[in-house]
């Protein structure tokens, strides 16, 4: 997924440099979600809330090539974090494995790893600056992207 880059303001006095985040560039598709959805599905972890993770049009929505690509839409902020959560797992996970393995086995591989790749929702400030390059029309669901390394970001 392309993304586009955003440097974070720091605070008036503040002497660290921030890193900066990386927008998604698309939204996130009905592809993507599907992917989603599909291990969630199949996750002893993930399985238990599978209902609570299905946008509200979803049943009534058949992926076909013309939508694959198009933005989820129905899509709840809570769906939308735990989104961003699995996007992290899978993200760092496959940085030193070939394969995904079920959602607590990466978490748990993942709190050790070197390099963690977090994905999570803009900021308020972050949808602002977003929303600014778009002129008004539909920016769909996007996540941010940061990376941390030994654990400082």
């Amino acid at each position: 997924m392309k993304t586009l880059l955003l440097a974070l303001g720091l605070m008036a006095g503040s002497t660290a440099q921030a890193q900066p985040v990386r927008f998604d560039q698309q939204p996130v598709s009905n592809k993507e979600w599907a992917a989603f959805l599909q291990f969630a599905r199949k996750d002893p972890a993930l399985s238990k809330t599978y209902t609570t993770l299905v946008p509200d049009q979803w049943e009534k929505t058949t992926l076909t090539r013309t939508n694959a690509e198009k933005p989820v839409t129905g899509v709840s902020w809570q769906q939308a974090e735990t989104y961003c959560r699995w996007r992290s797992a899978v993200a760092t996970y496959r940085q030193t494995h070939n394969a995904v393995a079920p959602y607590q086995a990466m978490e748990k591989a993942n709190a050790t790893a070197k390099t963690q790749v977090i994905y999570r929702l803009p900021t308020s400030q972050e949808w602002e600056t977003l929303a600014s390059r778009f002129n008004g029309e539909n920016i769909g669901f996007r996540c941010v992207q940061y990376v941390k390394r030994n654990g400082i970001i």
